[in-house]
């Protein structure tokens, strides 16, 4: 750590970077990505280049895209100020659910309580509101963009 002192580097925990992480919307394997989604659902179709020629799982991915998606990803904010999510809470529309969260935590850059959540294609619009149940309480939540913060890359 002395080699980082110049530069403002110390410890950080978990959850820190877990927070920064969600904040910029950067995925995580075993929750926003794993074996049971797609990386289209994911958001991340970018990292497929289909320009490529043949490969294991094209056939699969164009038919996918000719289908359409029946789940997406997408950033909720959480109206609470008691309890944060963590994943794997029940996404509600009218007392119906219609997905889940994938990770969550309060946002120290946003100041705002956020969710990663797989929903059903139908409530992705930006400002849609669902709601999150959090501890047996369904909190309000409103669709976002993705991501809260936009990533920069420095070295």
């Amino acid at each position: 750590m002395k080699k980082g002192e110049e530069f403002g580097v110390h410890p950080f925990g978990l959850y820190a970077m877990n927070s920064l992480r969600i904040e910029k919307g950067f995925r995580a394997w075993g929750a926003e990505i794993s074996n049971d989604n797609s990386l289209h659902e994911a958001g991340m179709q970018g990292f497929i280049c289909m320009k490529k020629g043949d490969f294991i799982g094209r056939k699969a991915v164009l038919e996918e895209v000719g289908r359409g998606l029946d789940q997406k990803l997408v950033m909720l904010e959480v109206q609470t100020d008691n309890v944060d999510p963590e994943g794997a809470e029940a996404v509600y529309c009218m007392d119906k659910v219609i997905g889940h969260t994938t990770s969550g935590c309060y946002g120290y850059e946003t100041q705002k309580s956020l969710a990663m959540a797989y929903v059903s294609s139908l409530f992705l619009t930006p400002g849609l509101e669902l709601s999150v149940d959090l501890q047996g309480v369904q909190r309000k939540a409103k669709v976002t963009s993705l991501p809260m913060i936009k990533p920069y890359h420095m070295r």
